[in-house]
């Protein structure tokens, strides 16, 4: 009896360390408010949010003008997330941009996507119509962005704890006639299970665009720790079936 009552025993520690396990996988994208399509005003009190498994945390919101333009306010800016495609999710930033002669308007916007399962493999920049206006857009992958943007600056410089992993990315894209621009996806040196994002929309002179965004592709295949995870736990599982099925003889 002692015997039988120690094998439940340690049955329970099992299951109560593969739940535990598994609470820690899910649990950002359990606790975090699917995102909405909504002003910046409202991530800017929601602070983190999924969408199919990413979670998007915004991290800063930076708007410059001179020559006394008026900006628009978090308030005047709509957030529309989509999982356009099985393999992309995008996040786009609406808004009547625009500025008049003598006149310049930054907008600077940072980000983090963060992947349950899928990874990031590669990122692209979309403009809307606009008369000039550039966009840029800086990536780091599996890492942190540090430092302020300085205009002209091209390079993000990228941050984190294993060294090997992080990588920077730029994009840039300009708009002279008028029509929306989008670059082609930019393959990443490596897969990225977290990437941080900065925008910087730039307005020079009589100037305007509608929205502005980021797409990023993505892959399926789990994370090398994911799935050192799932191997042990499926083992467990298996583990317990066969002590069940033994003890019910």
């Amino acid at each position: 009896m002692r015997i039988f009552t120690a094998e439940l025993s340690g049955q329970r520690v099992l299951l109560a360390l593969l739940f535990t396990l598994g609470l820690t996988l899910v649990a950002p994208g359990l606790l975090a408010s699917p995102c909405p399509v909504a002003s910046l005003a409202t991530y800017q009190t929601l602070g983190t949010c999924t969408i199919e498994g990413f979670t998007f945390t915004l991290e800063d919101f930076i708007e410059t003008p001179t020559g006394g333009a008026t900006l628009l306010t978090p308030n005047q800016i709509t957030v529309n997330p989509t999982f356009s495609t099985p393999n992309s999710v995008s996040f786009q930033f609406y808004g009547a941009f625009s500025s008049a002669a003598d006149q310049t308007e930054e907008y600077i916007v940072q980000y983090e996507l963060d992947p349950v399962l899928p990874q990031i493999v590669a990122e692209s920049i979309d403009l809307g119509p606009a008369d000039p206006v550039t966009l840029t857009g800086q990536f780091c992958g599996n890492g942190t962005l540090v430092g302020g943007y300085v205009a002209g600056t091209l390079q993000p410089t990228c941050s984190g704890t294993d060294e090997s992993g992080i990588f920077p990315k730029h994009l840039q894209v300009t708009s002279t006639d008028g029509s929306p621009q989008t670059t082609p996806p930019s393959p990443f040196p490596l897969i990225a299970t977290d990437v941080d994002t900065r925008l910087i929309l730039d307005l020079n002179g009589a100037s305007s665009t509608t929205y502005f965004g980021t797409n990023a592709d993505l892959t399926g295949v789990p994370e090398p720790s994911t799935t050192l995870w799932l191997a042990p736990g499926m083992l467990g599982l298996f583990w317990l079936r066969k002590k069940w099925l033994s003890n019910a003889r």
